[in-house]
């Protein structure tokens, strides 16, 4: 009874790692987690300009981002890595929530 209690537990801990493994190793970027790392990514004086971004092009993992102030002037580039993303080239979205 013990021993099949292990195995269970062993197995369990196992699940748990290759799961955790995994989960690191595949990453799929939307439209919130790119928001989420683009702001991260931007010093205080560019996200004080920043409105919005716009998904421009993928080459490899990489995954490019225009930051563009209120007026659509491009203030700089964002690159993020992943897998796989759920846009398509020239999708926007705001970075700033509504006061």
């Amino acid at each position: 009874m013990i021993d099949i209690l292990a195995k269970v537990l062993v197995g369990a801990v196992a699940g748990m790692v290759i799961g955790a493994v995994a989960h690191e190793v595949y990453k799929k970027i939307t439209a919130e987690s790119a928001k989420e790392e683009i702001t991260d990514q931007l010093d205080d004086e560019l996200l004080e300009k920043a409105f919005k971004a716009k998904y421009t092009e993928k080459k490899d993992n990489v995954f490019s981002f225009e930051v563009m102030d209120e007026w659509d002037e491009p203030i700089t580039n964002v690159d993020l890595t992943g897998d796989e993303i759920d846009m398509a080239p020239g999708t926007e979205f705001i970075l700033k929530d509504a006061c």
